[in-house]
């Protein structure tokens, strides 16, 4: 069982929570890939979780641990270091009037085609950055691959998101 009534989208710049009906989950069965999009988010940084007793498998078996991931958005940064320049805009200009292309190639609004809209929003965030947050510990990963979205989803393994909370400890 899966549902978006099973995860937390928590925006950590604004300390808000996304409310679940603004996420749409899609489930692949042949892939075993659940995507959870979220279209329109602010730009921010962003806590994905999963609340592994609502989650259960075939058998009825609740996942053993939440599992949380972090991300950010960040409108018309193209090459996702957290801040909108001019490689920004070089990623428009070499796409511009192209479709099929993605976020990194400057389709920033989702639609599938490189074009004004997406220059005007590189436009009106040049110059802006994001600072990163403070890092915490992940939980463990779950037995599933997720996906987040910031506009577009963005499939991320499971192994991916696997970090311990326990700080490492010296060998002695």
């Amino acid at each position: 069982s899966l549902s978006v009534d099973d995860v937390r989208l928590t925006n950590m710049t604004t300390s808000t929570t996304i409310p679940a009906a603004q996420l749409k989950l899609d489930y692949n069965a042949d892939s075993a890939t659940a995507t959870f999009s979220a279209l329109n988010l602010p730009d921010g940084n962003y806590t994905f979780k999963l609340i592994g007793a609502g989650i259960t498998n075939s058998a009825g078996t609740p996942m053993a641990n939440d599992s949380a991931i972090d991300f950010f958005v960040l409108k018309g940064d193209a090459n996702h270091d957290r801040s909108v320049g001019f490689a920004d805009l070089v990623a428009v200009a070499q796409n511009y009037g192209q479709s099929g292309k993605a976020w990194p190639q400057g389709d920033f609004t989702g639609d599938g085609t490189v074009g004004f809209a997406d220059l005007v929003v590189v436009a009106q965030n040049y110059g802006k950055t994001l600072t990163a947050p403070a890092a915490a510990p992940l939980a463990s990963a779950p037995a599933l691959a997720l996906a987040v979205s910031a506009g577009l989803p963005v499939q991320i393994p499971s192994k991916s998101i696997a970090a311990s909370a326990d700080p490492p400890r010296p060998r002695g």
